[in-house]
C-alpha cells in the first residue's frame, strides 16, 4: 500500500505500524498519511516515531463510547490509562465488582468495537479514550490503578510509573528505585542508572532534596 504511493521507502515496518495504528481502517490510514504528508513528515522517505489521530476515527471513538453505560465508560478510562496489557483480573480490582457484574459491561465495549480479544480494537480507540478521560480525574485513576497492582505484586516499575502520574512523588520514587535494584541484579547498569535518576528526580520534585543524593 505505502510502496504503490512511493512512501516510506526507508522504512520496512512502516506498512505494520500504519496498520496496526489504523486498526486496518483504509480510510483512517489515507487520513494519517495526509496528514504526515502535509506536516512534511513523509518528505525524503522517512517515516515519523509517532502517528498523528485522524480527526474522523477520534470522533467515531467518543460517539462509541458516550454510547456505554457508566460502568462500561469507567472501564475503558482505567483501560486506557493502564494500558498495555490490562487484564481483566486488575479491572475486577479496580472497579470493586465481582467478575460476573463485568460481563455486561465487557460485552457492551466489544459491541462497540471499542474493546477487543486482546486490549483495545486498536491504537486510534486507546487514544480517543485518553483524550476523554477528564484532566481532573486521571490522577486519582492513576493512583487507583499504582494501588491495586501494589496489591497484586507487580512490577515495581509499572507502579512508580502511575505513581509518577498520579503525582505521588515520593511512592513513585520508591517505585523507581526498587526497579534500579532488579535492574542491577540482571547486570543492567545502565538500566538501573536511568531509573535511579528517575527517582531522584521525583525526590527533588518532593522537595527531598537530601533524600535525592543519598
Amino acid at each position: 500500500f505505502l510502496a504503490t504511493l512511493g512512501l516510506a521507502g526507508g522504512r520496512p515496518g512502516a506498512a505494520v505500524a500504519l496498520h496496526a495504528h489504523c486498526g486496518g481502517h483504509p480510510l483512517y490510514m489515507l487520513q494519517v498519511l495526509r496528514q504526515l504528508q502535509l506536516a512534511g513528515d513523509l518528505d525524503d522517505g522517512r517515516w515519523p516515531d509517532r502517528l498523528p489521530l485522524p480527526d474522523d476515527a477520534m470522533a467515531s471513538a467518543s460517539q462509541r463510547l458516550a454510547r456505554a453505560d457508566a460502568t462500561a465508560q469507567q472501564m475503558a478510562y482505567l483501560a486506557a490509562l493502564y494500558d498495555p496489557d490490562f487484564t481483566p483480573d486488575l479491572m475486577y480490582r479496580l472497579i470493586g465488582q465481582n467478575a460476573v457484574a463485568l460481563l455486561s459491561p465487557w460485552r457492551r465495549l466489544e459491541d462497540l468495537h471499542i474493546f477487543g480479544p486482546a486490549g483495545f480494537a486498536h491504537d486510534l480507540v486507546r487514544e480517543a479514550v485518553l483524550a476523554v478521560v477528564p484532566h481532573a480525574l486521571a490522577p486519582l485513576l492513576h493512583r487507583e490503578i499504582a494501588q491495586a497492582l501494589g496489591d497484586i505484586g507487580a512490577d515495581p516499575l509499572r507502579c512508580a510509573l502511575h505513581w509518577e502520574a498520579a503525582g505521588e512523588r515520593a511512592l513513585a520514587a520508591r517505585g523507581f528505585e526498587a526497579a534500579a535494584e532488579i535492574a542491577e541484579r540482571c547486570g543492567l547498569q545502565r538500566q538501573a542508572l536511568g531509573w535511579l535518576e528517575r527517582a531522584q528526580a521525583q525526590h527533588r520534585l518532593a522537595g527531598a532534596t537530601a533524600a535525592a543524593f543519598e
